[in-house]
């Protein structure tokens, strides 16, 4: 017999899936507007399970394809469905309970994730995902027994180390959530909201220097480092433009162009959507083949051929070719038609110094701060190419300016020492280095820069 907790679930489900004879298929959800490969899929698959309605195999890929595109409503009715077609099905039930919360049921994913746990007590993201939603809910002791369950089952995952993290803070224990928190980081750098709840146990303990480099490190949080097997098994269904371009980033991001460009082959014939095309030059250029991007730059249609984006896609193509100089007068072309570009400036900056031109390269990344590019790399890039241009007090007062507007990065103090050790001025340049110690530059890399200026007493 069935869990009182699991029959809460299966007799909505078996209104929704049995007609008088059987399993009836499910309706066509609403499919306007959506992107054309995700509703060509859906229209396909419903034809089949139409013909087929009593296939489990069919029901789960059609739940699948419903979840991973965020059809919700109509995933919600096929997984129940499928609840009651195999109400012993532990991940059944799980794809219930991710379902309801994004729909933001939380009650039916509660009752839906204490079945998942009856038939599959060892499932530490179903652990995680309950512990989660109790301390959603203010439960916050069965909470924390439920969290520490899951990262037994699973020791350093990231979700129950994370949510663990957010109970000490409520619980007003900073010091604890800094202990959990801080190897969660070392491991994980840019683990989603790691750095932001580390800055909020800082800031609870006086350290706003700590908090505030934890805070801007956030910025640069990538996708959850996270194991959730079931879930992965739906979001493989994912389908259409945008999904397709995030997952050839993703794997662009990982150093393999050749399956980056593999994720966009199947929207070849979609050539004329700007967000497609970009794309497709961005991975081209990664792989070495910017060559092609010029070719395919020049049969593009002339609205779309002078997209920014792409007339800059242009520039970097011929810059990979080692055609600088036709790179530096497209992108001056392309700045006469759009000034306020965001990153025009600071790329002619970088054109400009790779021609030996470095006056002209710190006017343009001068320019490139004063249309709002407030990036330390650009600051960074404005006190070389000043120091280049044999500028020293120039890019002193930049490096001063850096390490203003950024007071947690250490690169500014070290670019200063290399500056000020340059001009024999080593007292300053180890006070500099000291600096950049406090902001957490590596003390091995802080020994092999005292030891490169002349410095080595400075560190002990």
């Amino acid at each position: 017999m069935l869990p009182l907790r699991t029959l809460v679930l299966v007799p909505l489900a078996g209104l929704l899936a049995c007609g008088p004879t059987g399993p009836s298929s499910p309706p066509l959800p609403e499919l306007a507007g959506r992107d054309p490969e995700v509703r060509a899929a859906v229209e396909h698959l419903h034809g089949e399970l139409v013909a087929e309605p009593g296939d489990t195999t069919l029901s789960t890929e059609w739940a699948m394809l419903l979840d991973a595109n965020e059809l919700d409503a109509a995933a919600l009715t096929a997984w129940q469905r499928l609840v009651a077609l195999q109400p012993e099905e532990a991940r059944v039930h799980y794809h219930v309970a991710r379902v309801s919360e994004r729909r933001g049921e939380l009650d039916t994913a509660l009752r839906a994730l204490e079945s998942v746990l009856a038939y599959a007590p060892d499932y530490a993201p179903a652990q995680a995902r309950l512990g989660r939603l109790l301390l959603e809910a203010g439960r916050l002791e069965e909470a924390g027994a439920t969290l520490e369950r899951a990262l037994a089952l699973e020791p350093g995952a990231p979700g129950p180390v994370l949510a663990l993290a957010r109970l000490d803070l409520l619980r007003g224990d900073a010091a604890r959530a800094r202990a959990r928190l801080e190897p969660l980081v070392a491991t994980y750098p840019r683990e989603p909201y790691a750095n932001s709840l580390l800055a909020r146990a800082f800031a609870t303990l006086g350290d706003e220097r700590s908090a505030a480099r934890h805070l801007a490190a956030e910025e640069l949080a990538g996708a959850p480092a996270a194991r959730d097997p079931w879930q992965a098994e739906v979001q493989r269904r994912a389908l259409g433009l945008k999904v397709r371009i995030d997952r050839a980033k993703a794997r662009l991001a990982a150093g393999d162009p050749a399956a980056a460009w593999k994720e966009l082959e199947p929207l070849a014939a979609r050539g004329d959507e700007l967000a497609l095309v970009d794309t497709q030059f961005q991975v081209l250029i990664a792989w070495g083949k910017p060559d092609e991007v010029l070719e395919r730059h020049a049969r593009l249609a002339p609205e779309l051929a002078a997209s920014p984006m792409l007339a800059m896609k242009r520039v970097l193509a011929l810059r990979a070719l080692g055609r600088t100089p036709e790179a530096v007068a497209a992108l001056e072309q392309e700045l006469r038609r759009n000034p306020a570009h965001p990153h025009g400036p600071a790329l002619m900056g970088e054109l400009l110094g790779e021609l030996g031109q470095h006056a002209a390269a710190a006017q343009a990344f001068a320019r490139a701060r004063e249309n709002g590019d407030r990036t330390l790399g650009t600051a960074l890039a404005l006190a070389a190419a000043l120091r280049a241009a044999e500028d020293e007090g120039g890019a002193l007062a930049a490096l001063v300016r850096a390490a203003e507007e950024f007071p947690w990065a250490p690169k500014p103090w070290v670019e200063r020492c290399a500056l000020l050790a340059a001009r024999g001025q080593l007292a300053e340049a180890r006070a500099a280095l000291d600096e950049a110690r406090t902001r957490g530059l590596e003390p091995a890399r802080a020994r092999e820069l005292a030891h490169e200026f002349g410095l080595d007493e400075a560190v002990r």
